[in-house]
């Protein structure tokens, strides 16, 4: 499945796709506007069950499944 990950701050968001990379196929882009205005990046990546992942979730501010 894959998704978008939005983020408060353009440093969680490299942060984020930094530690994605080893594990997923992760690419930041801009935000879609539907989804946030914050910092304008997000992350799009693809995982079986986002819930398996260890991720920091302070940092992010939401994980949204793409259509």
């Amino acid at each position: 499945m894959k998704y978008i990950a939005t983020f408060y701050s353009h440093f969680f968001a490299l942060k984020f796709s930094k530690e994605m990379k080893g594990i997923k196929n992760a690419t930041l882009m801009p935000s879609p506007r539907e989804l946030t205005t914050s910092c304008g990046t997000c992350c799009a990546f693809e995982c079986e069950n986002v819930d398996e992942l260890i991720i920091d979730y302070n940092e992010v501010e939401k994980i949204c499944q793409m259509k």
